[in-house]
């Protein structure tokens, strides 16, 4: 693979096309996928989750991030930037708080809400390998937010995937990727080397 960024871009369609093509059974799927998650990771109040609003074709997180608020687990929501630095910063997500649209189209909380950073980053993704290399949708943002994060606390950058996500072939990776810590899949749960 000598052209990363035309092979990640290939390898992207062909997962958009398989999720097209999944989408009657998304939301048993998600179910499991929680149930996974929760059974691998219970709620710890003294950690902060960061969960993400799901976009098209994404797994949907909410469901985490709810059984984790119930448990009294502060959880965060990425926000964009708006100072021009590429990343994220995390806001407190509430259930039942004011939210607003993203320029993405997903869900963030008001400007006005708690900054806080999480030790527990779920992360979405188009694909990912068994060594935890991951293919996101390109822009960036949690690659360098993953390696900010890093560079000043111990995280568990954790990927949330549906089964037929997975490749089982080493995906191209670049030195700004950052690898994933763990994976969860409706079927399974991987801790990476």
């Amino acid at each position: 693979m000598d052209d990363h960024p035309s092979e990640k871009q290939r390898l992207r369609r062909g997962a958009h096309a398989k999720a097209a093509d999944s989408g009657v059974e998304r939301h048993r799927l998600d179910r499991e996928l929680a149930d996974r998650f929760l059974a691998a990771f219970p709620p710890d109040p003294s950690k902060i989750l960061s969960f993400f609003w799901p976009m098209a074709r994404e797994c949907d997180t909410r469901p985490i991030a709810e059984a984790c608020h119930d448990s009294g687990m502060r959880c965060t929501l990425p926000v964009i930037r708006q100072d021009g630095t590429h990343g994220l910063v995390f806001r407190l997500w509430q259930r039942g708080a004011p939210m607003r649209k993203s320029r993405f189209g997903t869900m963030e909380p008001l400007p006005q809400a708690e900054r806080l950073e999480p030790n527990i980053l779920l992360v979405p993704l188009v694909m990912v390998d068994m060594q935890g290399n991951r293919l996101g949708r390109g822009a960036g943002h949690y690659d360098a937010t993953i390696m900010e994060l890093r560079a000043r606390r111990d995280i568990m950058a954790i990927g949330v995937a549906y089964d037929w996500q997975v490749s089982e072939e080493s995906l191209p990776s670049e030195a700004h990727d950052a690898r994933l810590d763990g994976l969860v899949t409706p079927t399974r749960v991987i801790l990476f080397p």
